[in-house]
């Protein structure tokens, strides 16, 4: 099997629609991007979180979670992913950090929009002596950095693409699709493309269209249906990662 092209077929008999959905690498436009005389958002206050206390003795230069986050119309989180950080121990208390975070939402003339930006997460030492366990062993994580002092910049967790992958990208869970239908009740047709990130735990991030059908309920059914997705989680080198994908799907009529 190609691992750079993960193939997952999904056949869903409706009344009077088919959907197929395939994950492909994913490339492309960067989510977020801002017309100019848009506001972005603006988060109230600079998220800092102490860092665990069995990675706060390892030498690391920066230690940080970056996050990209969809704010919603009254400043809050609606959706988020980490596509990177130092260590992935960093990830518990960066993700309630950002949970809680609050924003000035973006706007354009004035009027509050939905927008997507970046947020980085800061670690501090926490105060107070490191407990040493283990007869006084250090992580032994801190030996190749010891010997190696250019890794301290290199983060541990990062986005992957579906061929990077110890296993192929599989769907553990799936909803049943969503029928596109207009407001009239009339079922409509199309083929469309969404992107989003799997995250480290299986759940699809950052739901985004890339490739527009024409029809906007054809593109919306599209992503409400990936939102229904629950993936395995996905690990590089044996370690959690968040995966970029994009998903077809084409809705046409059943055959006779």
């Amino acid at each position: 099997m190609n691992r750079s092209i993960v193939q997952i077929l999904v056949l869903a008999s409706l009344a009077a629609a088919v959907v197929v959905g395939r994950v492909d690498r994913a490339e492309g436009a960067s989510v977020g991007d801002l017309d100019e005389g848009i506001l972005p958002p603006r988060i109230e206050r600079q998220p800092t979180v102490a860092m665990p206390s069995e990675i706060a003795r390892l030498p690391l230069r920066d230690p940080r979670a970056r996050f990209l986050v969809r704010v919603d119309l009254d400043g809050s989180v609606a959706d988020y992913v980490c596509i990177e950080a130092s260590r992935p121990e960093f990830l518990p208390g960066a993700i309630k950090e950002i949970e809680r975070a609050r924003f000035r939402p973006a706007s354009q003339n004035g009027v509050p929009i939905v927008a997507d930006t970046t947020v980085t997460v800061q670690f501090t030492i926490p105060s107070g002596p490191l407990s040493i366990s283990h007869m006084g062993m250090v992580h032994p994580d801190a030996i190749p950095y010891e010997l190696n002092p250019a890794l301290r910049d290199l983060p541990m967790y990062t986005v992957s693409s579906p061929g990077d992958l110890d296993q192929p990208l599989t769907v553990a869970e799936r909803a049943e699709p969503f029928v596109p239908v207009t407001e009239s009740g009339e079922r409509v047709y199309g083929r469309t493309v969404v992107s989003a990130y799997v995250d480290h735990e299986g759940r699809t991030r950052m739901i985004r269209m890339y490739r527009s059908s024409g029809l906007e309920p054809v593109d919306a059914a599209a992503m409400q249906s990936l939102a229904g997705w629950r993936f395995a989680p996905p690990t590089r080198d044996g370690r959690p990662t968040t995966v970029r994908i994009r998903v077809p799907f084409v809705f046409s009529p059943t055959e006779p």
